[in-house]
C-alpha cells in the first residue's frame, strides 16, 4: 500500500515537472522502502527452520552454485561443510547489511555498497541452476 501511494504521489508530481526532479525527490523514499524490504526479508528468516543448515534452503542454493561454477578441484568436503553450514548466517548478514546500508543517509558510498550487495544477492539467486532457480 505504501509503495502504491508513494508511486502515485511521485508520478503525479513528475507529470507537472521534469522527470529527473521527480526521480531525485522519489529516490530517498524508494531507498527507505527497499531498506524496509531487505530488513523484513531477513527478519522473517530469523527462525529455527532457516537458521538450521539441515532444513534451510540457503545451503541448497549455495551448494548448487558451488557445484555449477567452482572448479572441481576446489570442491572438497571441508569447503562443502563450511559453505553449507554458514549459508543461512551469511544470507541473513547480507540482507540485514543491505537494509542498514540503504537506510543510512550519511554516506553515498555506503549506500552504493548496499545496492551492490543487493545486486550480488539477486544475481546469485538468478544464476542458481535447476531445479531451484
Amino acid at each position: 500500500v505504501l509503495w502504491f501511494v508513494a508511486s502515485r504521489f511521485f508520478l503525479f508530481r513528475t507529470a507537472k515537472s521534469d522527470h529527473a526532479a521527480g526521480l531525485r525527490d522519489a529516490a530517498p523514499t524508494i531507498r527507505k522502502m527497499m531498506a524496509c524490504y531487505y530488513f523484513f526479508a531477513a527478519f522473517w528468516k530469523v527462525n529455527t527452520s532457516f537458521l538450521n543448515p539441515h532444513y534451510s534452503c540457503a545451503p541448497v542454493f549455495i551448494a548448487q552454485l558451488a557445484a555449477a561454477f567452482l572448479p572441481s578441484a576446489w570442491l572438497t568436503p571441508t569447503l562443502g561443510w563450511l559453505v553449507t553450514t554458514t549459508a543461512p548466517t551469511v544470507t541473513l548478514a547480507v540482507e540485514f547489511a543491505t537494509a542498514v546500508l540503504l537506510w543510512q543517509d550519511a554516506s553515498l558510498e555506503l549506500r552504493r555498497v548496499g545496492v551492490l550487495l543487493a545486486l550480488k544477492l539477486h544475481f546469485l539467486i538468478a544464476i542458481t541452476p535447476r531445479p531451484n532457480h
